[in-house]
């Protein structure tokens, strides 16, 4: 079974700032930071030494003396008269003497290190806390981040949507420097309609890490996590030994999970190892990236080594297909998609087929013949979705992008120099989707593979509301590695435009639906008529000119020379019809 930690950084990971931390004061204890009731007790005291007595039990002294519930705020004023008095009486509590700070006392502990690295990250972007003092604060401030707090229910109105704070802490018991804090159990029994309405957003909208508290003696905010009405993430509770009963009954009611720990310093040290380590793992060294392709360049040179060529290309495909199946991802149920979550399994895929791909533009532009079998092995090595019934169009899509940025590499490579055999023999690549064998030519256009369009447009991160969006972002983030063989963007534009033009009519093909319906995955030709036109202009010229000689008569868009003509002349005549669809 997973270690629920690891299960947390997976969480983590794939739905960046989908959690909300819930912190108590167990956070603090180890800096040295008294709880806001101990402070209250102890406020008791110095107002009892005050009138002559040292009670053993200053809480009860106080009832029986006052005929009232202990209060922060009437106590603050019995024992100090003036608001620089109080601000001075308070700044003792929670910020750091020139002896304790030599202690490293008062200070921002390792889990709050650790807390604001995961905001740095994006991992985290809503904490709640109970606590008053501000050691998260100093810690966001010295990674280079300052947090935007609410302490009180004023600060609500002016408060950023969540989703536009890089950090937002809810501090619902109040700040020391303010004498409105909560203590009492009184004012821990409900709080204000707005601060309510406002965890209930949080509540609802985030999944919870708690750690730190207790849930014994706050019932308002018991109350709230209660009321949340869905259960869009997890929820996960990082405790020190058994929960109390009152905590167990929230985390039975949020089907949460217990994380035993042995305390939050620990606890966030280890968090924040297994979610770096998911960053880092599939990042290949740039060493070992250098090497393969230098082996690379050695194997493409002698044809006795085209035995290790392949070892070396199916090992690297292997490694990646590791990397990426250790994400683990979800394709149905919950996280949602969202821009964060989106762009994150894009990116994790991107960082996990790096070396491949960069292989890839470098052995498909040297392909013989003889090689053209590696690169179908490898695309069937890497591309293998699984199982897709009842789930979501977006996390599918998502799914298929490992192969897609291999196919397209494979594609762009080999037509530099007009390999029309190796692109013919990967768009003839088979995988299973939705039980049945089905080409690649047939399953990775982006088009095709995220349900016309739905998902990229939506969440990838810049391209948002843009037509075409998955295949703007491959046309943009393969450029780069083209630079040498395409120097000159109009001819890299012209190259995309062309193997993309040749996806749309191999899939019309290969691909056998019923009825006189017509469907091909459009691409980036629909926005460069020119290209388009200089593309169908030298199909047409080629097949019309060399017939059966010519390297597009057969096997890539048509059973022979004739087939593959009325392919070709069927996508011209029904392409302005697919203008005014996509268009309208």
């Amino acid at each position: 079974m997973i270690d629920p930690v690891q299960a947390l950084a997976f969480s983590l990971s794939s739905t960046q700032g989908a959690y909300a931390l819930l912190l108590g004061s167990g956070i603090s204890r180890s800096a040295g930071i008294p709880t806001g009731w101990e402070i209250t007790l102890e406020l008791i005291r110095k107002l009892a030494k005050l009138e002559g007595h040292e009670p053993a039990n200053p809480e009860d002294w106080y009832r029986e003396r006052y005929k009232r519930e202990p209060d922060y705020g009437e106590l603050l004023d019995a024992v100090s008269k003036t608001p620089s008095e109080r601000q001075q009486l308070l700044r003792s509590y929670w910020e750091a003497s020139d002896e304790e700070r030599a202690l490293n006392l008062k200070q921002p502990t390792s889990a709050h290190r650790r807390i604001a690295d995961l905001v740095s990250m994006n991992m985290v972007r809503v904490i709640v806390t109970t606590n008053f003092d501000r050691l998260l604060e100093t810690a966001l401030n010295d990674v280079g981040i300052v947090p935007f707090v609410i302490s009180t229910v004023d600060q609500i109105k002016g408060a950023l949507p969540l989703i536009h704070c890089k950090c937002c802490i809810v501090k619902v018991h109040g700040d020391y420097l303010d004498s409105r804090i909560r203590n009492t159990p009184a004012e821990l029994a409900k709080y204000e309609p707005k601060l309510d309405k406002f965890l209930d957003r949080i509540f609802d909208e985030f999944g919870i890490i708690a750690c730190g508290w207790s849930a014994e003696w706050d019932d308002a905010l018991r109350t709230a996590i209660t009321r949340a009405p869905s259960r869009r993430f997890a929820t996960y509770w990082a405790a020190r030994g058994t929960l109390g009963d009152k905590a167990n009954s929230l985390l039975v009611q949020r089907a949460g999970t217990i994380i035993p720990i042995v305390g939050a310093d620990a606890f966030f040290d280890s968090l924040h190892a297994s979610v770096k380590a998911l960053h880092e793992f599939a990042k290949p060294h740039p060493i070992s990236k250098e090497m393969a392709l230098a082996n690379l360049k050695q194997y493409l040179t002698a044809p006795h080594l085209t035995l290790r060529l392949e070892e070396l290309v199916l090992d690297e495909a292997e490694k990646a297909k590791r990397a990426i199946e250790d994400y683990a991802f979800p394709l149905r149920g919950d996280p949602k998609p969202d821009a964060e979550g989106f762009t994150f399994r894009i990116d994790a895929y991107d960082a996990a087929m790096e070396t491949l791909v960069a292989m890839a533009a470098v052995g498909a532009y040297w392909a013989t013949p003889q090689h053209t079998s590696i690169w179908r092995r490898a695309m069937e090595v890497i591309h293998n979705v699984g199982d897709t019934n009842n789930a979501l169009y977006a996390w599918v899509g998502t799914a298929h992008y490992p192969g897609m940025i291999l196919f397209y590499t494979v594609g762009l490579a080999a037509l530099a120099t007009n390999n029309v055999a190796l692109i013919s023999e990967v768009f003839a690549a088979e995988s299973k989707s939705d039980g049945k064998n089905m080409t690649l030519v047939e399953q990775l256009p982006p088009m095709a593979a995220f349900n016309e369009d739905h998902g990229p447009s939506q969440f990838l991160k810049n391209y948002q509301k843009k037509q075409f969006a998955m295949n703007y972002y491959l046309h943009n983030k393969l450029r780069p590695l083209f630079s040498r063989i395409y120097p000159r963007d109009k001819a890299y534009d012209y190259i995309f435009d062309k193997f993309e033009i040749l996806i749309s009519l191999s899939f019309l093909w290969r691909n056998k639906r019923s009825g006189n319906s017509f469907w091909m995955p459009p691409g980036l030709w629909f926005h460069r008529s020119d290209n388009r036109e200089a593309v169908f202009a030298e199909l047409a010229k080629s097949l019309t000119e060399r017939k059966d000689e010519s390297p597009f008569a057969k096997g890539l868009f048509g059973d022979d020379w004739a087939d593959a003509c009325n392919r070709f002349v069927l996508l011209k005549e029904q392409t302005p019809q697919r203008f005014a669809q996509w268009y309208a």
